[in-house]
């Protein structure tokens, strides 16, 4: 399975062409518009939908406002809910096996969409299931991809807690919201993935970011040429065993 992760384009969508690549599951991790407005909203679930990829999965960000009026108002959610790719919105989708498990929520932000205080955020974590494989969450974990200009780190220290302590199962961690530290982090045998497309300029100069699949093991391409010497065993084995933190 070849995951491609995407984040924070932020209305930029458009630069994007996946054309030729081999993508099984394409994965948005939130801020897909600027304004949240309905409009704007909406024309990028019709370009979403319109991939040619058979697997997406949006979770939307604390700039894609209309989306929160979409799942607050039933009769918005009867007209504008898409069925052309699984939207996450504290639920979760299982693809060939794999157990993905989105939610759009940060803590508090400047009365962004999906914002909740941080000493009340841990009862959203908790409706995570444990066997939950690849968690996808706009906003990122205290403490890893999360650094802000000025290096403070502004991630969430509940969700943090709620993955070391109730997610025995979870490989993988995409989130995207903090723009200035795009990147991938692996440590003790977890992949994070920080895929925000805008740098801290609003500028579209970070690349999405690939996973691969390889029986219970994801790992990027850059881990894979690193650690493929000798038969595929060895190198699955090292990185199911946590023998290796390459990108630390």
């Amino acid at each position: 399975m070849n995951i491609l992760h995407i984040s924070d384009t932020h209305g930029q969508h458009g630069l994007l062409d996946f054309a030729g690549m081999n993508i099984d599951v394409l994965i948005h991790s939130g801020d897909f518009s600027e304004s949240g407005s309905q409009k704007e909203v909406l024309q990028f679930f019709d370009w979403f939908a319109h991939l040619p990829i058979v697997h997406k999965i949006l979770v939307p960000g604390n700039h894609d406002y209309f989306v929160e009026e979409i799942v607050a108002d039933p009769q918005y959610r009867q007209y504008f809910w898409p069925n052309d790719f699984h939207l996450l919105i504290g639920e979760g989708v299982e693809i060939e096996g794999v157990r993905f498990w989105g939610s759009p929520v940060t803590p508090w932000f400047f009365e962004g969409a999906f914002n909740q205080e941080r000493d009340q955020i841990a009862n959203e974590w908790a409706k995570i299931p444990a066997d939950t494989q690849v968690l996808i969450t706009h906003g990122p974990r205290f403490g890893v991809l999360d650094r802000v200009e000025g290096g403070t780190h502004e991630g969430c220290h509940a969700l943090r807690t709620h993955i070391a302590d109730e997610m025995p199962d979870l490989k993988v961690h995409l989130h995207g919201h903090i723009h200035s530290d795009h990147g991938a982090h692996r440590a003790a045998g977890l992949l994070t993935l920080n895929s925000a497309m805008m740098d801290r300029h609003y500028k579209p100069s970070q690349l999405p970011q690939w996973i691969e699949r390889h029986g219970a093991c994801f790992v990027t391409p850059q881990e894979r040429a690193i650690l493929k010497k000798g038969d595929d065993q060895a190198w699955l084995y090292a990185v199911d065993h946590k023998l290796v933190d390459l990108m630390d």
